[in-house]
């Protein structure tokens, strides 16, 4: 059985600088939505993240390295790495997560 989903109409988590529509699918893995200005440096202890930019551009920093991130680039984001995004333009990110995100394994970084 198949399971159709609008990415708006997921759970929307409204941060300062950051939308994040997540698709509550369900399964192995985690799927969302984020419209950055600029996320918050975090890590996860568990989960991978792949960011696949839709639209825009940004800066991309995993671990005090800079990675410049343009329209259809796929960046894979390894547990334990601290990483934010910084916004050139107004940037759309896919982001698939295994396992999926949990509040639990979101831990915010001092840099």
């Amino acid at each position: 059985m198949f399971e159709l989903k609008n990415a708006l109409e997921g759970n929307k988590v409204a941060l300062p600088k950051e939308t994040i529509y997540e698709s509550g699918i369900g399964g192995p893995i985690g799927i969302a939505l984020a419209m950055i200005k600029e996320s918050e440096p975090h890590y996860h202890n568990e989960m991978t993240e792949w960011y696949m930019v839709v639209e825009g551009s940004a800066i991309a920093f995993i671990d005090s390295k800079e990675v410049r991130l343009k329209k259809y680039d796929v960046l894979k984001i390894p547990p334990k790495s601290i990483h934010y995004v910084k916004a050139e333009e107004g940037v759309e990110v896919w982001v698939v997560s295994h396992p999926p995100w949990r509040k639990e394994d979101h831990i915010l970084a001092k840099l």
